[in-house]
């Protein structure tokens, strides 16, 4: 099993001091909450262009970015989809797997689709997983399967919130599994306190 930490919170002067914390406590990598924000922070990301450094860190401690976290919900005024493409093209340029996006309300499909459009049509080209977190109202995983279902799309996976669908909906792990199986591409793990988005 690979452990990741998510860099949100984290408040270090380097993307360089992120890859020695993951390696000094013995983690495999790190999630990278609110790229765009880790882009204009740190000026060595592995986000940025002429990022080889960057990768060379990763790579000399054996790490792993595992996942790029967009910051707002996906039904919100906040979400761009132009940038939340944008997600998909940072994460392809820099060898990370995924995109994890979330939403705090039930939404009309059809608007979520309109929202991902562009970065569905980039990911499917480049091979990113597009990764619906388990939380809110998508925390019942049969949700999480409608929407993937809806989308019936290669790179649309599931993001396991272990805490959300066991304490806000009441599942245990078997359903959770025995309804999302093989989509299930990340698994968070938090306690019960506190507010992962």
């Amino acid at each position: 099993m690979k452990l990741s930490f998510s860099t949100r919170n984290v408040e270090l002067n380097s993307f360089k001091e992120i890859c020695q914390m993951a390696f000094d406590y013995g983690y495999s990598g790190f999630e990278i909450f609110d790229a765009k924000a880790e882009k204009k922070k740190h000026f060595d990301s592995v986000l940025r262009n002429g990022s080889a450094d960057a990768k060379r860190k990763l790579n000399n401690r054996g790490l792993a970015v595992s996942n790029l976290v967009y910051p707002f919900p996906i039904e919100s005024d906040e979400a761009d989809p132009a940038v939340i493409k944008q997600y998909v093209d940072w994460a392809f340029d820099a060898g990370i797997e995924s995109v994890v996006v979330f939403i705090k309300k039930d939404t009309d499909y059809e608007f979520i689709k309109k929202k991902l459009e562009p970065a569905l049509e980039r990911a499917t080209k480049a091979d990113i997983k597009i990764l619906f977190e388990t939380s809110g109202p998508l925390a019942h995983s049969d949700k999480v399967l409608e929407i993937i279902n809806f989308f019936a799309s290669v790179p649309i996976g599931a993001a396991w919130n272990v805490r959300e669908t066991y304490f806000n909906a009441g599942e245990s792990p078997e359903k959770t599994i025995e309804t999302l199986g093989a989509h299930i591409c990340y698994v968070r793990i938090g306690d019960k306190s506190g507010d992962v988005n």
